[in-house]
């Protein structure tokens, strides 16, 4: 996928690829994003990849996973701001 994201809450699968800024409440990466990743919790897997900048209130990154990325904790992107943002809350997922 190629261009920016807003939802919820997305899951980018193991050979799924994103280049983009994603906004979401809840982001799980076991695939690749290269791009600006703002969530209040961001999960990456043992086969995510992520080159760019994850902006958290939670992060978590399990053995494998591979970070070129500037990491920015604090105040991410709460629910209400992500069902303004995309209209209501949906859930995708990538790959």
């Amino acid at each position: 996928v190629k261009g920016d994201i807003n939802a919820g809450s997305i899951t980018v699968h193991a050979g799924a690829a994103v280049s983009g800024q994603i906004d979401a409440r809840s982001v799980v990466i076991h695939g690749s994003v290269s791009g600006i990743v703002r969530a209040s919790s961001i999960a990456i897997g043992p086969t995510g990849r992520i080159d760019g900048e994850l902006h958290y209130g939670l992060l978590n990154i399990e053995t494998g996973a591979e970070i070129a990325a500037r990491c920015v904790p604090g105040r991410a992107i709460e629910p209400a701001e992500a069902r303004h943002q995309t209209g209501g809350f949906r859930q995708r997922q990538l790959g």
